[in-house]
């Protein structure tokens, strides 16, 4: 599977308090983001759009931070990475109130319960109660999915304004990954 390309220019030039060493870890941290085999510099320069050169200093910084390792000329993250996520989870207070709420409703009615937010086209998971199956789906906090393709990322799209959403319509890229699956934009709005 092709991954997709991480970039660290998303802030403007003249705003003076933007890191851009920060957001270069960043972008080298998401290039792992579809969790496959360890990448070697070139990969994460390819990924991301950085030199070799700063890519290599980055997984360097991201090594001797914890947050990543090196074996022969690969790198992988580690587990120190999902200190980061969980950090976002323990201090958004309506995912904590959420979860008690959806263990119950789990509970009671023996299936899982999400709740999800709306991050840029995609939903992100950000609470979960999952039930206990032989074959579940392997959805977890901090999946992402995207957002015309699940009825959860439906629900979030309805609840944009009119402008925002027209926005999300003209920009996505709609594929169909069921028989299902909108495809069609003006379908889309409507639903």
């Amino acid at each position: 599977m092709a991954k997709k390309k991480v970039s660290a220019s998303s802030a403007p030039v003249s705003d003076p308090d933007f890191m851009v060493s920060l957001a270069r870890g960043l972008s080298v941290i998401r290039a792992f983001g579809d969790g496959q085999e360890p990448l070697t510099v070139a990969d994460v320069a390819k990924l991301t759009g950085l030199s070799r050169a700063a890519s290599r200093r980055c997984l360097h910084t991201l090594c001797v931070l914890g947050y990543a390792s090196r074996a022969n000329a690969t790198y992988e993250l580690t587990p120190a990475v999902l200190a980061l996520g969980y950090a976002y989870v323990g201090s958004t207070a309506l995912a904590r109130a959420a979860q008690p709420i959806l263990e119950r409703v789990s509970e009671q009615l023996h299936e899982s319960s999400s709740m999800a937010v709306l991050d840029g086209d995609e939903i992100v998971y950000v609470a979960r109660a999952a039930t206990r199956r032989i074959l579940s789906i392997g959805l977890a906090v901090g999946t992402r999915l995207p957002a015309a393709c699940t009825s959860m990322g439906r629900m979030l799209l309805s609840q944009l304004d009119d402008d925002a959403l027209k926005r999300y319509v003209a920009r996505v890229r709609l594929v169909s990954h069921t028989p299902r699956t909108i495809t069609d934009r003006g379908e889309l709005r409507a639903a």
